[in-house]
């Protein structure tokens, strides 16, 4: 139990950034913390600092609930997001697919 990396991951999601660069949304298996919770581990490499977050719940369900609200957070909180810098697919997709609204 290390909340601080993925040891299995379960979905990646790939996004393009201005300049011809990719960004990558990585996501883990959950895992049981000593008290019973569960925490769901996840990183977005090529934006930001590539630092594996994580969000706790009481079982595996709620810690990936959350871990996708902050997610969503996460991603559309960053300069390259804010300015319109990265998209996902075609860019037809508002919010890059992600939770509408945290």
């Amino acid at each position: 139990m290390n909340p601080d990396q993925i040891d299995v991951v379960i979905a990646r999601r790939t996004f393009q950034v201005k300049g011809g660069r990719e960004a990558e949304l990585i996501i883990g298996a959950p895992q049981p913390f000593t008290d019973g919770d569960y925490f769901r581990p996840f990183q977005v490499t090529g934006l930001g600092d590539a630092r594996v977050y994580y969000a706790g719940g009481v079982d595996a369900y709620q810690a990936l609930i959350l871990a996708l609200k902050k997610i969503t957070i996460h991603l559309l909180t960053l300069p390259e997001v804010v300015n319109g810098e990265v998209q996902w697919l075609d860019g037809s997709e508002p919010n890059l697919g992600l939770l509408a609204s945290p």
